[in-house]
């Protein structure tokens, strides 16, 4: 396969932006590490609540659902924006009372998978453990190139580079300090970059109009999706997205061992509120993201549908200033 070639302006830029990481990953982490198997693998099991809620709402924050809102809103409305919003959040909150259940029975583990393999046998543990490491890799691979695909979106960059680029970056701060370093990055992404989604969802619905695009737009591009629950079209949403979704939203912590890992991490006694609060704080992504759809659907453009996914970066791409 023959890549593109990277211009010099591109390779410095790509250049500052790891440097720049991995010295605020340095910086945060000296003096935080010890050189033991229960702080590389469960943080030496002493996440708070606050530090557990973040690093939950932000491993919960997959590329895919920041377009997937804005898709929704810009072509259901308010109905198919509720309806992916709502398992999201309720998914991980249920997960979070399972999580706890877990430690209680299994308090010193580190998987799930090393837990039923001491409980039921060595072939359970692989085939379960051979679950978890698909899931992994499926998930690494759709958040790296869907990071990687938006900014070549948005800035031109091809995303070749980007992607590699990305890859490096969390496996050298995985390397460096295992669960802690991760829990660190985690904080950093979701206290800076909700930060920053919400402002560019202002500042793209600001310059595109105002905020009564929103409720112009809560409709859908069809101006149908008005109802949650009741009306006919509410009921196709809810069969043909919202119950499928739901059920794959259900699926996803427990088919993920990041966020069994978090639940060896956290302290027992704030588990289950961590998750609860992580959804909350998850819940940010898909307001911002959905309301950009919404002002779409507002505004009547007409979105192709091989863009339509894309929604979000549309509208940035169009109606930010410069």
């Amino acid at each position: 396969m023959n890549f593109p070639m990277l211009s010099v302006t591109d390779g410095i830029w790509l250049l500052l932006f790891y440097a720049t990481m991995i010295w605020g990953i340095i910086t945060l982490t000296r003096n935080y590490f010890s050189p033991t198997k229960n702080s590389f693998l469960v943080a030496d099991r002493s996440l708070g609540l606050v530090k557990g809620s973040m690093s939950i709402g932000a491993a919960w924050t997959w590329a895919p659902g920041i377009f997937v809102a804005a898709f929704q809103g810009y072509t259901n409305g308010i109905t198919g924006l509720f309806w992916f919003s709502f398992g999201n959040i309720l998914s991980l909150m249920l997960f979070g009372y399972f999580a706890a259940k877990i430690r209680e029975r299994n308090p010193d583990g580190f998987t799930l998978s090393s837990y039923l393999g001491e409980k039921y046998g060595k072939r359970v543990q692989g085939l379960v453990g051979s679950g978890l490491y698909t899931m992994a890799i499926f998930a690494a691979t759709v958040n790296i190139l869907a990071g990687s695909q938006s900014l070549e979106f948005t800035t031109g960059i091809n995303y070749h580079y980007t992607t590699v680029a990305i890859a490096l970056l969390a496996l050298s701060y995985a390397l460096r300090g295992g669960m802690k370093a991760s829990v660190v990055t985690e904080i950093f992404k979701i206290s800076v970059f909700y930060i920053v989604w919400a402002t560019l969802a202002y500042f793209t619905i600001d310059s595109a109009g105002g905020a009564h695009l929103i409720l112009d737009g809560i409709g859908g591009k069809t101006g149908q999706g008005t109802d949650i629950i009741f009306s006919s079209f509410a009921s196709g949403v809810i069969m043909t997205f919202g119950l499928p979704v739901m059920l794959g939203h259900f699926s996803s912590p427990w088919a993920d061992s990041s966020f069994y890992q978090r639940a060896y991490a956290i302290e027992k006694k704030d588990i289950w509120k961590s998750f609860i609060f992580g959804a909350l704080l998850f819940s940010i992504v898909p307001i911002a993201s959905g309301t950009i759809g919404l002002a779409a659907a507002g505004l009547h453009l007409d979105i192709p549908k091989s863009q339509a996914l894309y929604t979000v970066l549309v509208m940035m791409g169009t109606y930010l200033p410069e």
